[in-house]
């Protein structure tokens, strides 16, 4: 993409300068295309303040008002300099603002600024009432800058992941603020074909922000809440409701500038959905300056108060196009227009779509490079019949595995950078097999060849240990177009397979599988899954435990302790049989699953309306929780539910 450059700069109380280059951030001495100085005088007539002030209001702005602002700072600026940019500003075109900030004697001394001023509506009005909105253009994006932000981050890691903040305890019940942004977030995260992980922190403490931070290194930190002056220092800062804290605390610029600049590990991008986030106060920075002066390469952040019910709207659709590998400008763009579209186009009558300010000092292709990988994992599953379930094309990918697993899920995704063994155990119904397929998919992004195998699956009734070895071999006929249910390469298996038919000892036959294992291991790292060790008809043993003790277990301890390179184990099973099976002889902790009880109704059924993209159907959430009264929720009861919810019918 093409990239142009304005600088504008205030020399004085008096005068302003703008400047056009032809590339993205120009070097010191780099000359201009073109430069002239412009009067400041417009911005000191009674009009231009009336109109600021009726801007600052949300509502009851007359119509136009925006239309007509944007257009006075367009005309503010020298006309030579912006017909030679719009002369070059062809389509697919980029043009970086940089408006910059004037030395502490003026900005100190009470003069309106120009890098204070909303650009965002920047605007130029047409014959025939068109009106043409600069920060609005899909295909002409234009976005601010700051140069003394953060440089260029090394490649994106394989797992982009993120933390959401709320500065309010969310009320699932009732719904509204923050919770419908911080769900908004989580569902597009949810629903994202790359390889992602998002995770909620309400309300945290400093220490425990800290702590989750250094856990997951994130590239995005999502802050929704409340943003205003911290009575104890005057500084702009996010307020935030700690619960037991017996009151607020205020996380000013100072101490977000702290908590980023002294860490190794900084974020990509940094979202601030909360209000005056990006205004200045007098003389002190905003805090999408201080996040970027602590090394953040880009910040949104909001240029006054922003209503309530914009922030999710704002979040969707950002969110949605930046996982799908748009440049975090045109997401934004998308996300700008969607709002000003709205009730027929009367969204671009308030200021709600212009409030959002990215800024950014790289180019926004850096932030979020395209990975280098040998192969295509999001072609793998979609061709795969089970785990393209868990793919945005599906209807229901396991809800409750988002916002109701956040530990248990962090865990798999751990377990598949640092171990060979997994175990999940749970109750029958529970939800092991979603989040086995939830890993499973993570497994394959990040370049893993997988294999399932439902041990009690086949049509036989007994199950023996030449069964579950068969079944880790041979293709699962029954699950067409499954490819974790295809047959593993049959050369590295001949030995196996003719040891098994000829009926040797158990001894012939496992080293000849063991050494299988090693063959088709050598290429690609393998993923093997054993679940469903019961059927839905009964839930009862099928396989021995003392042929899983005493041939199967051995091996597993084998894998589990990294002798077989570049193979990794999956065991789900109920609790009673992890005993039985004496899996407490692996190394490693287990993941431990629970049935969901009533008061997780209301988060998971919210949840559920979420990713469905409707509002919350109360009569359908009151008869689920009539229905499972003080019962705990299984799998099934989801199923149940979603297809509820998707229909908008009770029963």
């Amino acid at each position: 993409m093409q990239s142009l450059w304005l600088r504008v700069e205030q020399l004085d109380e008096q005068h302003g300068r703008i400047a056009l280059f032809d590339l993205a951030f120009p070097p010191q001495g780099h000359k201009p295309i073109i430069a002239n100085d412009f009067p400041l005088g417009k911005m000191r007539e009674q009009g231009w303040t009336d109109r600021e002030q009726q801007m600052a209001f949300a509502v009851g702005a007359q119509i136009g008002l925006f239309e007509d602002f944007g257009h006075e700072l367009r005309s503010l600026l020298d006309a030579s300099v912006l017909a030679r940019w719009e002369e070059k500003r062809v389509a697919e075109t980029r043009t970086y603002l940089e408006v910059v900030r004037p030395s502490d004697a003026l900005r100190q001394g009470g003069t309106r600024l120009l890098a204070d001023l909303p650009w965002e509506y920047l605007a130029q009005k047409k014959q025939g009432g068109a009106i043409y909105r600069y920060f609005a253009d899909r295909q002409k994006p234009m976005l601010r800058v700051l140069t003394d932000g953060g440089s260029a981050p090394g490649p994106l890691p394989r797992q982009l992941n993120t933390i959401v903040i709320t500065g309010e305890a969310i009320d699932w019940k009732v719904g509204g603020f923050p919770g419908d942004d911080a769900g908004a977030v989580l569902r597009e995260f949810q629903r994202s074909e790359i390889f992602a992980h998002a995770e909620l922190l309400q309300t945290p403490s400093l220490p425990a922000l800290g702590a989750v931070f250094d856990r997951l290194n994130p590239e995005i930190v999502h802050f929704t809440g409340h943003g205003e002056l911290s009575p104890t220092t005057g500084r702009p800062a996010l307020k935030i409701n700690t619960p037991g804290m017996g009151q607020a605390w205020w996380w000013d610029t100072a101490g977000i500038y702290q908590f980023f600049f002294d860490r190794v590990h900084k974020p990509r991008l940094v979202v601030l959905n909360a209000c005056d986030s990006a205004q200045p106060s007098g003389s002190l920075y905003s805090l999408l300056e201080m996040l970027m002066t602590s090394g953040i390469p880009a910040v949104v952040a909001a240029q006054a108060p922003i209503q309530q019910a914009v922030t999710s709207e704002l979040s969707q659709i950002f969110y949605q196009e930046l996982l799908a590998r748009k440049p975090v400008d045109v997401a934004l763009m998308k996300a700008r227009v969607q709002i000003g579209q709205r009730s027929s186009g009367a969204g671009w009558e308030s200021r709600d779509w212009g409030l959002p300010v990215l800024s950014v000092s790289i180019p926004p292709e850096e932030l979020f490079p395209e990975p280098t990988q040998q192969h295509d994992p999001i072609a793998v599953l979609h061709r795969c019949a089970v785990l393209k379930r868990f793919m945005r094309s599906d209807r229901l990918p396991a809800p409750f595995v988002g916002l109701g697993w956040a530990d248990q899920r962090w865990k798999a995704l751990e377990w598949l950078r640092t171990s060979n063994c997994l175990v999940i155990k749970g109750p029958h119904n529970g939800g092991k097999s979603w989040l086995v397929m939830r890993t499973l998919r993570d497994a394959i992004q990040i370049g893993h060849r997988v294999k399932y195998v439902e041990v009690c699956g086949g049509r036989t009734i007994s199950v023996n240990y030449l069964d579950v070895l068969s079944a880790i071999v041979d293709a699962d006929t029954t699950q067409v177009g499954s490819e974790v249910h295809a047959a593993l390469d049959g050369d590295a298996f001949k030995e196996f397979v003719a040891e098994r038919d000829a009926n040797s000892s158990v001894e012939r036959i496992m080293d000849a599988f063991e050494r299988g294992l090693r063959q088709v291991t050598k290429e690609q790292e393998l993923t093997i899954v054993l679940d469903e060790f019961q059927r839905e008809a009964a839930a009862v043993e099928t396989l021995p435990a003392k042929e899983f003790t005493t041939i199967l277990l051995p091996l597993w301890i084998k894998i589990a302790q990294g002798s077989i390179n570049n193979l990794r184990l999956i065991i789900a099973l109920r609790q009673d049989l992890f005993e039985q099976y004496e899996l407490a002889r692996l190394p490693g902790e287990p993941i431990e699953l629970q049935l969901f009880n009533q008061n997780d109704v209301p988060m998971l059924f919210q949840e559920l309306c979420r990713f469905y993209r409707k509002p919350d159907l109360d009569t359908i959430r009151q008869v689920a929780l009539i229905r499972i009264k003080n019962q705990p929720w299984d799998a099934s009861e989801f199923r149940l539910w979603g297809q509820l919810v998707e229909k908008e019918v009770v029963p």
